[in-house]
């Protein structure tokens, strides 16, 4: 079946007679009303949100404000008890600078005070801090502290404390020194003294148990031994090498070795020059010798039973004589202390030195050219003491020949004094020869013959 095409207009378009076309629409019927109050609720939710939004701000402001105010606390507390801290650090270092210098028993009884006065610190200063977490922030760093400065106090106050009591023990052992010095009564009592000073010392040390009671005896032997070195200076100064010599064997137990061997040497030594002295005065007097010459000077561990006083203080030697006798063993001291310092010159085996022994010839020669004459006197007492010498029998040869040597050094004294005044006698006669005052025939014979 074909669909038939229609290729031309078949309806005619016409208006339709008394026909008229009218659109009456309202905004509403688009939604306009809803349209504004959803503009309206946007507009609420806007300023909602601004205020919202504005409240959050404002929290947020307000947040930092009390952060910032926070921290700002915090650094002033900070800074608050910093600046008391640092006034308390400068306090408490000058109270224990001015603790520490000083010394001794003005330490040892200021100690609580100082002790104190550094304690008091912390509570002084705290009061001045305002603020109570400045203050609690001040008073745990000086707590952390103080203990340092309270320990650096007691180091001070325990080494003036020891010190002050090692200066008192030493006090009352120079005490019971010059004690015993000043009277030999008072020995025994000031033995007492050092031993019962000396057994305290020994508390203080740290050794073990067994090996104290002979730390403390020693210490007690050291002390002990100053006692005996001044008895030994003293009976040395006067001249009496025996006695100490005699004292040292007594106590030498009682005396240190160091100061045992040195007074040896030096009572020796004294002993030796007090025999010379004497010997040669028994010579060159012709008195009697000393009977102790014959056995020579005790060595220690050989002095027997003396007295254990010190003898009493004579002056040295006694009776010296006339003023010349006096002014002889002057010399003659004088002489041996020379002889000591230049060292003795060697022996002979009889115990002359070569100085005696050349001097001798010389007087012997002297003597048999001047035979006859008064000038030989000088010559032969001379030799005369020499063989008063030899024939003394004295023990030790080198107190033998140290007695030699005094007497040749008195020889040699007058020889040359004799010398120099018949020097003196033969210029002048000259000089009257010269000038006509003085004839031959009015000189003394030994000058005519000259």
């Amino acid at each position: 079946m074909r669909v038939p095409r229609i290729t031309e207009q078949q309806v005619r378009i016409a208006p339709l007679p008394n026909a008229r076309q009218r659109l009456s629409v309202s905004a509403d019927t688009f939604g306009a009303q809803r349209a504004q109050r959803l503009s309206q609720t946007a507009e609420g939710v806007a300023d909602l949100g601004d205020s919202l939004g504005r409240i959050a701000l404002d929290r947020v402001s307000q947040e930092r404000q009390a952060r910032d105010a926070a921290e700002r606390q915090a650094l002033q507390t900070e800074a608050d008890a910093e600046r008391g801290v640092a006034r308390w650090q400068a306090a408490a270092t000058d109270t224990l600078a001015g603790f520490q210098s000083l010394q001794g028993m003005d330490a040892v009884g200021t100690y609580h005070v100082a002790l104190a006065e550094l304690t008091g610190l912390q509570t002084r200063i705290g009061e001045e801090i305002g603020d109570e977490a400045a203050r609690a922030l001040f008073g745990q760093q000086v707590t952390r502290r103080l203990p340092d400065f309270q320990a650096s106090l007691g180091r001070h106050h325990e080494a003036q404390l020891r010190a002050y009591r090692a200066t008192a023990a030493e006090t009352r052992i120079q005490s019971a020194v010059d004690a015993a010095l000043t009277s030999p009564d008072l020995m025994s009592g000031a033995l007492a003294e050092i031993a019962a000073v000396s057994a305290q010392q020994g508390e203080t040390l740290d050794l073990p148990t067994e090996d104290l009671p002979d730390a403390v005896a020693e210490k007690v032997r050291g002390h002990t031994s100053k006692i005996h070195v001044g008895l030994l200076e003293r009976l040395l100064s006067q001249g009496r090498g025996a006695e100490a010599l005699a004292h040292l064997e007594r106590h030498r137990g009682q005396m240190t070795e160091a100061d045992r061997a040195r007074f040896e040497v030096k009572a020796t030594a004294a002993a030796r020059r007090s025999q010379v002295l004497a010997g040669y005065r028994a010579i060159a007097t012709g008195g009697e010798l000393p009977a102790e010459l014959r056995a020579g000077v005790e060595r220690p561990g050989e002095a027997a039973g003396l007295d254990d006083r010190p003898a009493a203080d004579d002056g040295g030697i006694a009776d010296p004589g006339t003023a010349q006798e006096e002014a002889a063993e002057s010399s003659a001291s004088t002489e041996l202390s020379s002889l000591a310092d230049a060292g003795a010159a060697s022996a002979s085996p009889h115990g002359v030195s070569p100085r005696a022994l050349l001097a001798r010839d010389g007087a012997t020669a002297q003597a048999e050219a001047l035979a006859g004459s008064p000038q030989a006197a000088l010559h032969e007492d001379y030799l005369a003491q020499l063989d008063r010498l030899a024939a003394a029998g004295i023990a030790d040869p080198e107190v033998h020949g140290q007695i030699a040597d005094l007497l040749t050094a008195d020889y040699e004294r007058q020889t040359a004094a004799l010398q120099a005044a018949k020097a003196a006698a033969l210029e002048e006669t000259y000089r009257g020869l010269r000038a006509g005052e003085t004839t031959p025939a009015t000189l003394p014979p030994d000058l005519a013959e000259v």
